[in-house]
């Protein structure tokens, strides 16, 4: 799975729950700027796996919520 569709399902799950990239960003202990880069797939340099877990449990998902198609 791409990186892009990661970033769009964290989008999705985000926003059903109400939640702005600040909120999540606070909550997953990251920049607001790099949840951006996450859910456009921007990032560079790729997504470690670690930061995917930290944003599936801020999100109340699990890992595989965020790679299924």
């Amino acid at each position: 799975m791409d990186m892009k569709r990661i970033g769009s399902k964290i989008a999705y799950y985000r926003k059903i729950r109400g939640m702005t990239q600040v909120e999540l960003a606070e909550k997953a202990e990251m920049s607001a700027s790099y949840i951006s880069r996450i859910e456009r797939g921007a990032s560079v340099q790729g997504v470690p796996l670690t930061i995917y877990l930290r944003l599936a449990v801020a999100l109340g998902v699990t890992l595989e919520d965020l790679y299924r198609d």
